[in-house]
């Protein structure tokens, strides 16, 4: 059973590349590595949610929590599938029980903004990210999902602000710099959406919504250069 259980998680890595894997693998080889049960059962239904195999997840979160009902992690993971699944109505609940057995959890509040999001409650998923960074003011990926929900809600000066905020934290935040390109497009700056946009390619160079912004607005330089060129041959 053990063998079986290694060679499945060996398999898992090589599929999707994951600490929750490597650490169940070294758990096996290793028994003076030693994980509670929830931890086991989390880190097994986080593997299949990578592997985007929901069912299987949920079914081992649904035995989980049947027995373990106060485990956070547990509660959160099961919020996460429904989402994955499409679901953010029935991710909510779950979520926000998570928050209040864990309310220091930065993590936690971003992806309860993100449930927001889904459900187009887009000043709330804000609120939610700012608690978020409010546990944790370097959380890089909070600022940028608040740069998104701004852009929905038509801030572009706000959003542009939250992009920025996103890559000094992390430099190579290759979805920030795509999605900060794309609105200094939108805003006219045009030497800014450049950089921004070439600096994703160089980040991730098959990244093809970087690639179709830039296309855009190579097409869109070149259109006002003929357009440029016609008023001044009349």
């Amino acid at each position: 059973k053990k063998d079986k259980a290694l060679d499945m998680y060996k398999k898992a890595l090589v599929l999707v590349p994951s600490k929750d894997i490597e650490y169940m693998i070294a758990s096996l080889q290793s028994p003076q590595k030693k994980l509670s049960p929830q931890q086991v059962l989390s880190k097994e239904a986080n593997i299949f949610l990578k592997l985007n195999k929901i069912d299987e997840a949920q079914f081992i979160l649904k035995k989980a929590l049947e027995k373990y009902p106060s485990d956070a992690e547990l509660l959160y993971l099961m919020a996460l599938s429904f989402r994955q699944s499409g679901d953010a109505k029935k991710a909510l609940p779950f979520l926000q029980q998570a928050i209040i057995l864990d309310p220091e959890k930065a993590l936690y509040y971003n992806d309860l903004g993100m449930i927001f999001h889904d459900m187009q409650e887009y000043a709330k998923a804000i609120t939610f990210y700012k608690r978020a960074l409010s546990r944790d003011p370097e959380y890089a990926i909070a600022y940028s999902n608040m740069g998104v929900a701004y852009k929905k809600l038509e801030n572009a000066k706000q959003a542009i602000e939250a992009y920025r905020e996103a890559i000094i934290l992390e430099p190579t935040f290759a979805a920030a710099h795509n999605n900060l390109g794309n609105l200094l497009r939108l805003t006219g700056d045009i030497d800014g959406a450049k950089r921004h946009l070439n600096k994703a390619l160089e980040l991730v160079p098959n990244y093809e919504d970087a690639r179709k912004n830039l296309a855009e607005l190579e097409a869109f330089l070149k259109s006002n250069v003929e357009r440029q060129n016609k008023i001044h041959n009349k």
